[in-house]
Order: C-alpha cells, then sequence, then structure tokens
C-alpha cells in the first residue's frame, strides 16, 4: 500500500494520503479495505463545470470551455485544498468511465499547485468495491486517461452549444417552449413519430379458427390446434398483409368446410432444443427489466444501483458493496467471478448446471471493453442471505440481478417439443354455389407442447424438470448458446426455426395426447375468432431505452436523464405507463424538424456517438469533431432566428395601404400589415396555394367565429383570442376597448361567458360596484371601472359565504427607531417577501418606496437581564414586530414579547 520513508534518524514513517470518491457512502465502504494513513473524502459528484449563465464556451478560439467551480460546492473544493496540502499523495477513486474520468481530472486542476505537483496525483479505478479490487487498484495506481476526458468534454460542449444556441431559437418561434437537447430532442421526436404512427393507423379485420380435436382410442383427451395454413399459404401474414379469412362471409364458408372435413394426423415432429440463458445486466437491459418487473423508472433503478454498488450496511461486516458498477455497456466479465460462480453452481445445483466452458458473450463494437457487466461482488452473497440488511427495493433489484448473473453462467435448458401437424380436408360436398369454390381446400392446423427434459439455467427462476406450465416465457430463457457470439448488447438473433409469423396470438400450448402419423381424428370443437390487426404500441420508458440504444443513441450514463428531462420539460407525459407526447412536444418537434433537420435526424445524433468514442479512442481530436458540429449547426441556426416574411397580394383591409405578408410566431404562422408598427392588424389564415417560383403566395383570412356574445362596456361583439395562459373572449374594438372575459364551453361546444361575481360594495376610489376576480394569487376585489380606475382589495368570505374585505390600516403609528419615508413622509412598515424582510411605505401603492433593514452598530437594550443565562436583553425585529431577546444568542435562546 503506502510505502514507507526512513527519517535522519532511522525511524520509519508512514507517507500520508488522500482518496477522493464521490459519495460519502463508497467512502464508508472502501476505508475499511485500506489501511493506516488514508484520509478519504467525497467530492460529491461534480466540483466545476461551464457557468450556469452565458455560453461558457470561447467558439472563436478553439472552443475551449470556462469552466467555473459550481457554487454549492465551494466549501467542498476548500476542504479538499486542505486536505491535498497536507498529503504527500492523492489518489482519485472516482467512478470508472468518462464521467469519473472528467471529475478526476477537474479535481487534479483544481487541487495541483502547480505542473510539476501534478506527480503526486494517482488514478485509481476499480469496477467493484471490494477488498481484492480496491487494493489492487491502490497497488497498481495509474494516471488519468486525457482521451477520455476528452470525450466527455466534447460531450459536454456539444451539449452546452446545442441547448444555449438552439433554445434562444424555440424561444422566438414557439410560445411555452422550454429547451432543446442534442439527445433528448430525438427522444422526443421518437415518440411524436409513434404517435402520429397511431393516429394515421386504419385496422384491418380478419379472422383465425382454432379448433378443439380428440383422438378415436384412448388416451382420447382433447387438445387444441390452430389453423395456420390454407392450401399451402399462411392464413395470416401481418408484416405483408396477407389475410386468407378477411371477413365473416370467408370464415363461416371455411367453418362450414371444416364441419365437414376429414381430419388427419399428417406429421408429428420431437425434438430437444436446447434454450440458453440471456447474457448479464448492462445499464439499458437493467433498466428496462427493472421497469417491466419491478415498475422502477430508470431513475429511481439507477439511484437503488448505486447504493448497491458503494455499499450497503450488512450488520457487523460493516458496509458492504454488492454489485459491480452499474454504468457500463460490456458484457464481459472477470474470469474470476467467472471460476467462482461456475463452483458455486457445482456446489448447490449438481455438476450438470455448471457448462463445461465458462459461457462468454459478445459486446457492442461501440462498448467499453474495459467494463464488466453488472453483476453481484460475490455470487455467494445470496439474495437470502443479505435481504435483512435492505430495503424492499434493494432487495428486489439486487435479487433481480444475481438471478440474471447466476443464470448466464450456467447451463442450457433442455426442451423437448412436440409438434404435430393435423390435415382438414374438406368434403367437396360441403361447396355452395355462393362461395365461389369449385375444389375442396386443405386446411393445415397445428398443435405443440413443450415439455421441460433438463430445467439447467431455469432452475435459478423455480423452473425443475417435467415442468410446462412455468416454462420461462420472459426474457430470462431467450439468448444464445453458451460460449457463442451474441447480437447487439446480448440480444438474441431470431431463431430459423422459430417461425413466428405463423404463431397468433392468444394461444396457449396444451399437452398433446400421444399422436401418430396418419391417424384420423374427430373434430369436438370449432372456435373461430374476429380479430384486428394493432397498430405499434406507445413507447414506455424501457422500450424507448431499448430503441434508442438500438439506434446508438446515447450511452449507458445518459439514458436515465433523458428519460427525466423529456418527462420535467412536459415534452413526453405518461398514460398509465406509457409515453404520449404533448402539444408542446409536438410543436418543438416540428419546429426543430422544420429548421434543423440535421439535428433532429435520427442517423446523424448516432454517428455523432460513433465520432465520440472515436475521439475516446484517440483516433480523432475533439476540437475537430465540435468544430465540424458547429461549422454545420451556426449558419443553419441564423437562418432560422431570421425574422423571414413572405408576401400576399392581399391589402392590409385596416390600413388600406399596406399588403399582408406571412409571418412566424410562436404560436405558429399569422398575417401581418407591412406598415407594422404603424398598422398593427394581424390575422390567421390558410393557404390557398403553394408558389414555388417566388411569386408571391396566396392566402384567405380566416375570420374570428361569432360567439353571440357582447361586450359588457361598448357592446361589440366579442371574438375568442388565445395567450400562454389559455383561451379567452377579447372586444372586437381593440384596441379602444380592453374588455376581456373567461369563458367556458357547454357539452354542445357552445361559449358560456363566466361573468365577474357581483357585490354590494362600492369603490373607494370611484364609487362604482366592486366585483370579484381571479388572479394567479386567487380572487379579489377589483372595480368594475378598471382599466379606468384599478383599486383593487383583498378579501375573505364568512361562514355564510358573505364577502368581508379587508381593510387595511390607515397609517401605523410612526416607530420614532424607524424614520419616515423620503417620498412623502408616510411612516415605514415591516414587510417580507419569502425569507426577506424590508421597509415599505405604508401609502402604497399610491407611493413604492421601499428601503432595505440595515443592521445596527449598537442593538437597543431593554434594561433587563436574561433570567436563563444573565446576560441584557435587547431588541430585535421579526416577522410580527419588535421582541426581546437575550444577546448571547445562538447559544441562549430565550425571547419573550417587548414589556413582558
Amino acid at each position: 500500500m503506502i510505502p514507507a520513508t526512513t527519517s535522519f534518524f532511522g525511524e520509519s514513517s508512514i507517507r500520508t494520503a488522500l482518496v477522493i470518491v464521490e459519495s460519502p457512502a463508497k467512502a464508508k465502504t472502501i476505508k475499511k479495505y485500506l489501511g493506516r494513513g488514508y484520509t478519504i473524502k467525497a467530492s460529491m459528484g461534480h466540483v466545476r463545470d461551464l457557468p450556469s449563465s452565458g455560453l461558457g464556451v470561447d467558439v472563436e478560439h478553439g472552443f475551449q470551455p470556462d469552466y467555473e467551480i459550481l457554487p454549492r460546492k465551494k466549501k467542498v473544493v476548500r476542504e479538499l485544498k486542505l486536505a491535498s496540502q497536507k498529503s504527500d499523495d492523492v489518489y482519485l477513486a472516482t467512478d470508472p468511465d468518462r464521467e469519473g474520468e472528467a471529475i478526476a481530472w477537474h479535481l487534479r486542476e483544481l487541487l495541483a499547485a502547480n505542473k510539476a505537483d501534478t506527480d503526486r496525483f494517482h488514478r485509481v479505478a476499480f469496477n467493484e468495491i471490494t477488498m481484492r479490487a480496491v487494493r489492487s487498484a491502490f497497488e497498481h495506481p495509474g494516471t488519468i486517461d486525457a482521451r477520455l476526458v476528452d470525450s466527455q468534454q466534447a460531450r459536454r460542449i456539444l451539449d452546452r452549444l446545442v441547448g444555449y444556441e438552439v433554445s434562444p431559437l424555440l424561444w422566438r418561434r414557439m410560445r411555452g417552449a422550454r429547451s432543446a437537447g442534442r439527445v433528448q430532442s430525438v427522444a422526443v421526436r421518437l415518440v411524436v413519430d409513434r404517435e402520429r404512427e397511431i393516429r394515421a393507423f386504419v385496422p384491418q379485420q380478419y379472422w383465425t379458427v382454432e379448433a378443439v380435436l380428440k383422438k378415436r382410442v384412448e388416451p382420447a383427451n382433447p387438445f387444441r390446434a390452430r389453423l395456420v395454413r390454407m392450401d399451402g399459404k399462411k392464413i395470416v401474414d401481418i408484416d405483408a398483409g396477407v389475410f386468407l379469412l378477411p371477413d365473416e362471409a370467408s370464415m363461416k364458408q371455411a367453418e362450414t368446410e371444416l364441419r365437414a372435413a376429414a381430419w388427419t394426423v399428417v406429421n408429428v415432429d420431437v425434438q430437444t432444443k436446447r434454450r440458453n440463458p440471456s447474457p448479464p445486466f448492462i445499464t439499458s437491459t437493467l433498466q428496462r427489466a427493472a421497469f417491466t418487473r419491478l415498475r422502477m423508472s430508470p431513475q429511481h433503478t439507477m439511484q437503488i444501483a448505486q447504493e448497491l454498488y458503494e455499499g450497503v450496511e450488512l450488520g457487523t461486516e460493516g458496509p458492504v458493496g454488492l454489485i459491480t458498477y452499474m454504468r457500463t455497456d460490456s458484457l464481459n466479465v472477470a474470469s474470476q467471478a467467472q471460476d467462482e460462480t461456475l463452483a458455486y453452481v457445482r456446489a448447490a445445483m449438481g455438476p450438470e448446471y455448471a457448462p463445461e466452458k465458462p459461457n462468454f458473450y459478445r459486446s457492442r463494437e461501440t462498448s467499453q471493453g474495459a467494463h464488466e457487466a453488472i453483476r453481484p461482488t460475490t455470487v455467494t452473497m445470496t439474495p437470502e442471505s443479505v435481504a435483512a440488511h435492505l430495503t424492499r427495493q434493494q432487495a428486489a433489484l439486487y435479487e433481480l440481478i444475481w438471478k440474471r448473473f447466476l443464470a448466464s453462467q450456467m447451463a442450457p435448458a433442455q426442451i423437448k417439443v412436440t409438434a404435430a401437424e393435423v390435415m382438414a380436408k374438406a368434403d367437396p360436398r360441403a361447396l355452395s354455389k355462393e362461395s365461389g369454390q369449385t375444389a375442396p381446400r386443405e386446411f393445415t392446423f397445428r398443435a405443440s407442447a413443450s415439455e421441460v427434459v433438463f430445467p439447467g439455467f431455469l432452475r435459478v427462476y423455480g423452473v425443475e424438470e417435467g415442468d410446462e406450465d412455468r416454462l420461462a416465457s420472459s426474457s430470462e430463457g431467450q439468448s444464445q448458446a453458451p460460449g457463442a457470439v451474441v447480437g447487439q448488447a446480448g440480444t438474441p438473433p431470431r431463431s430459423p426455426a422459430d417461425d413466428r409469423s405463423e404463431e397468433l396470438p392468444g394461444t396457449e400450448e396444451i399437452a398433446l395426447p400421444p399422436l401418430e402419423k396418419g391417424e384420423p381424428l374427430d373434430l369436438h370443437e370449432l372456435h373461430p375468432n374476429r380479430k384486428e390487426t394493432e397498430p405499434p404500441p406507445r413507447y414506455n420508458e424501457a422500450s424507448l431505452i431499448k430503441a434508442l440504444e438500438d439506434l446508438g443513441i446515447g450511452r449507458p450514463s445518459t439514458y436515465a436523464p433523458t428519460m427525466m428531462t423529456i418527462l420535467k420539460r412536459k415534452y413526453v407525459q405518461k398514460d398509465r405507463n406509457a409515453l404520449r407526447p404533448t402539444e408542446l412536444g409536438e410543436r418543438t418537434t416540428d419546429l426543430l424538424v422544420k429548421w434543423l433537420p440535421h439535428l433532429m435526424d435520427v442517423g446523424f445524433t448516432s454517428q455523432m456517438e460513433e465520432k465520440l468514442d472515436e475521439v475516446e479512442a484517440g483516433k480523432e481530436r475533439w476540437t475537430d469533431l465540435v468544430r465540424a458540429f458547429y461549422a454545420d449547426l451556426k449558419p443553419t441556426l441564423e437562418t432560422a432566428l431570421k425574422v423571414n416574411f413572405q408576401e400576399t397580394t392581399y391589402r392590409c383591409p385596416s390600413c388600406k395601404q399596406g399588403t399582408l405578408r406571412i409571418s412566424e410566431g410562436r404560436n405558429g404562422e399569422f398575417v401581418s400589415c407591412s406598415r407594422y408598427p404603424k398598422c398593427k392588424f394581424s390575422s390567421d389564415f390558410k393557404r390557398k396555394g403553394t408558389k414555388t417560383d417566388g411569386r408571391p403566395a396566396e392566402v384567405e383570412l380566416i375570420a374570428p367565429q361569432p360567439t353571440g356574445v357582447s361586450c359588457t362596456r361598448c357592446a361589440a361583439p366579442m371574438f375568442v383570442r388565445s395567450s400562454k395562459r389559455g383561451e379567452f373572449l377579447a372586444c372586437s374594438a381593440y384596441p379602444k376597448c380592453k374588455t376581456t372575459l373567461s369563458f367556458k364551453r357547454s357539452p354542445e361546444g357552445a361559449i358560456v361567458p363566466e361573468l365577474p361575481e357581483q357585490t354590494n360594495l362600492a369603490c373607494a376610489k370611484c364609487g362604482k360596484p366592486m366585483v370579484v376576480r381571479s388572479g394567479r394569487n386567487g380572487q379579489f376585489l377589483a372595480c368594475s371601472g378598471y382599466p379606468d380606475c384599478r383599486n383593487t382589495k383583498s378579501f375573505t368570505r364568512d361562514e355564510k359565504g358573505v364577502i368581508v374585505p379587508i381593510e387595511r390600516p390607515e397609517k401605523p403609528p410612526q416607530d420614532k427607531s424607524v424614520p419616515p419615508c423620503d417620498l412623502c413622509g408616510s411612516p415605514m412598515v415591516l414587510r417580507w417577501k419569502g425569507r426577506r424582510r424590508f421597509l415599505g411605505c405604508s401609502a402604497f401603492p399610491t407611493c413604492k418606496n421601499v428601503k432595505p433593514i440595515t443592521r445596527s452598530e449598537e442593538p437597543q437594550k431593554t434594561g433587563e437581564k436574561c433570567e436563563k443565562c444573565g446576560r441584557d436583553m435587547v431588541v430585535k425585529m421579526g416577522r410580527h414586530g419588535k421582541f426581546a431577546a437575550c444577546s448571547g444568542y445562538p447559544a441562549c435562546r430565550n425571547a419573550k414579547p417587548l414589556g413582558q
């Protein structure tokens, strides 16, 4: 560990070392693995980042970032600097990924006194927090990988350029838009495109047929078979749009033929198939499995996994890291962990459950090969042995990870599959003239059953030999063979023998009696089923993560934050478990696709991820990548930000002098007068034709729809207008009359204005009646003469609902210790805004003078002593006025009203 040094007097001394990790939990866990001389502190994540306001990137000089210490981390940095100055060596033990490498680099940049001082900074990384892994990392420390830092820095700058350069376009062009993101905007587009595909989907009706058949000899147990082919053609092929029974008439004819047909077994196939385990979890598959089985959101899954990785208190053992690092896209498994797992399988289940050679799985080409898949740190720590020390969610997630990894290292399951084909040949006499059939048809039915011969890895999930009912229909049993390569991130390729196109939804396998080729059967029951094709399902968080992963968009650390961001910014909303785009999300997507098609292109975003991987591999400089991206983004963005007008052939109907032109605002396209701002006419419109040769466009103005409501002030018609708060009624005589009203729509769609509640109170300023209006802070009394009179007043209601105005005090008594208002001489009174207090003029709103409260040099003494500590009592100011408090605060917190 830390080497000892010999002093001048021959005594051995220990070098001191500072270890910096991200979290206190991680610090607590590794502390017990390190010897004397180590000080362990937590940075609490990133300590430095681009500034929160401003771009923070010098685009004119090589895109150099302007990093600053995060405000909430200044105290942490001060403590780390002090500890670093007292240490001989500094070990940066942050997470083993790009983000962790970047945190380590930022810490070294902040803590090192100069370039020569960086020699005492060492990088240690471990994939699991165990004694073996931690001590091995500290015995062989390395240096910070500049390529990983460059890759993370490039990603951060790209995201900042998109966020700060594209977001203003959204704010200018569309009301209510929040922000754009390089990955989040593409994720929203996937949800929007899927929703529009669902809306455009037209269901197609078709029929399927199920037959219940019986043998003529014992055992005559009935079994089910489903119709798969007619005259050698597939009855249903949804992908090809083939439906041989498209309507009820064709189904009735087929049913007539089947009831009079001769049924014969034409083939019986018995095979023992091998079902192979899935690979261990990576980040995306863990998030999907936790969402599907545990109903955990991706963000929550990563939070719980972080706790399991950093360490959980296990009684007298103290904190123990239960799983390996959970942000990974690699399927590698350490050979030592494989050997330990195979030994456990042989001892706990028998040698036949352990494969002859360890199972290996191939990762994506873009995965970080130095990482491992997510697995328990030691397989001997079973879920049952640690459940008492974990929360319910920690225990559930750990069990999911433990079972998946254990199963991935076990032998395949052996499944006996019996498949029988039954031919139903129609009787020529069953054909009717109306059917149009000239020859009897042959109907092929299929029946199948499965039986577990050897459970193999399925035993982890509770499947035993001879078990048919619990035959791993879940994803645990779908993968490639041990020792073989597996598709993208472990996704199994489709088996040629698995003819899924002939399988119909809603059918179940039932145990088959012994059947022989050529054996006749009797029809017991016939069940025609009416079905409809279904649109593609909406994305949920799990399936959207899978889509992003398959498309190569984002990386393990980005999936959960992306899901959280698009929900938080209300581009997407949850409908039960499904993701549905909001109107804001659809409009934002349309705007970005129109003006920045490259940014919203799925292929372009995927290529950008590959470029970032090339930066990590040292094949490309990060500055070249950012420069090329910005060179494409900047001119497109400048064009989009320009106010473009398209001229029309129409005169302005208001001023009769200008012409109308098409503009694009935050609520979409509209026409306005070319003499703006002298003429402020604007209107909605619809296009009558599209001009591609530069000639003026032809438009048709959309007149406001009559509402049947007259203005309460000038009797002019009122029309429906919209704002960021929604629709409202506005007077057509605007701007001469500025009357507005709220309204509701009746079930029939009629507009019902919501008139202000009348009161019998008179305005104190103009004498007109006061009415009840609603604002952002609730209801209040307002003068009906608005906007000529703007008098308002707060009120409450008594137990009978009668309005009781809240009167303001005329003039509070002058506090001699507080000077009067500088502007009008009225007394200044204490007011609050949130937790901040200030002095405001009592004549508000006539006088709006305010002053900050200044702390006096010497507090005013009350002449009394504190009965608790004997110190002087002084006058202090609080929310409810002045009070007496002990001058020894905060050591003594004695306080009481003045005069007591």
